[in-house]
């Protein structure tokens, strides 16, 4: 009989189960397990404490809620006699999916349980490991950037910058062009003062390009009245016609060979609107911001970032 006892305890195997839980749902999930499983589940919470740097806040990295509060979440053990059928397993990982709990197996024995542990170790070491290495790495790069060139004038991030602009302006003007035996055909305009300077340019075009051999343009220059096409508007604009360019632009280009309006606008733009506004306190005030821009554009310019378009654009329409 004690026998029989002995062997039936032997044989008696648990399962085991962790995971993580939102630390605001443990106790709900421990009523729903201890319920579904009669009272045949042995059930662990163990709260994740939140990390703190030295002013109390949490470390970064930690996972925060809708209202910014940090996240809180608990570890749970289960462990559950395996009996002929499955269903107590079932019923454990249905609650499991319905608490949205990240579920982890756990090994048999203490041996595999030791080995796992040290495997993991092993793991999040060269995890971190690569995590120094991958960020001593970007700061490299990042004073890299950060430093001047070899001709001393601007940073290498700049360098890279107008290198990129350059790329992106030469395969936007390949997208133009038409791709045929392995041939670039292209038609462009261009105007009578830099005809000669354009021709240079392709006469002086180098054989090789980046290691590989390529064959110099063959061009031909025409007049736009030997052709069918209507030429394009073109007007040279400086720092006081380019706004009333703009305007003038914003409603209507002009024809080829037309009348530029935007003569006219440079002004008539600025008296209309002041007959309009009609305060000379006001416009005494525009006169004074206006005077300063145009005293302090240059030094306002290299102080901006690129990115403010709109400040940018209020020294473009400094004259109006």
């Amino acid at each position: 009989m004690e026998n029989q006892e002995q062997g039936s305890i032997h044989s008696v195997r648990f399962n085991y189960l962790c995971g993580v839980i939102n630390y605001s749902d443990k106790m709900k999930f421990e009523r729903m397990v201890f319920r579904n499983s009669r009272g045949n589940a042995l059930i662990n919470l163990i709260d994740i404490p939140v990390l703190l740097d030295g002013e109390g806040k949490p470390v970064e990295g930690t996972m925060l809620d809708n209202s910014g509060q940090p996240l809180r979440k608990t570890i749970f053990f289960i462990a559950y006699q395996i009996g002929d059928s499955s269903s107590l397993k079932g019923k454990i990982f249905k609650i499991c999916d319905a608490f949205a709990a990240t579920k982890y197996s756990l090994p048999e024995n203490v041996d595999k349980m030791e080995s796992s542990l040290l495997d993991l170790s092993l793991e999040m070491k060269n995890i971190e490991k690569v995590r120094l290495e991958t960020e001593e790495q970007l700061k490299q790069t990042l004073e890299w950037f950060s430093q001047t060139n070899q001709s001393g004038t601007f940073s290498n991030i700049e360098e890279l910058r107008v290198v990129l602009l350059k790329e992106k302006a030469i395969y936007e003007a390949l997208d133009t062009m038409i791709l045929k035996d392995n041939i670039f055909y292209a038609k462009f305009w261009t105007t009578l003062e830099y005809e000669d300077e354009v021709r240079k340019t392709l006469e002086t075009l180098p054989a090789t390009s980046r290691g590989r051999h390529t064959s110099k343009p063959k061009f031909e220059f025409k007049n736009y009245k030997d052709t069918p096409y209507t030429p394009p508007t073109h007007f040279k604009t400086n720092c006081f016609t380019a706004t009333a360019q703009l305007i003038v632009d914003t409603y209507e280009i002009p024809k080829y060979r037309e009348v530029n309006p935007a003569l006219s606008t440079m002004i008539t733009f600025p008296f209309q609107f002041g007959v309009m506004f009609g305060d000379v306190g006001h416009g005494a005030m525009f006169f004074l911001i206006a005077a300063f821009l145009c005293m302090k554009n240059d030094e306002l310019r290299k102080s901006l970032p690129r990115n403010a378009g709109m400040l940018i654009g209020f020294l473009d329409s400094r004259y109006f």
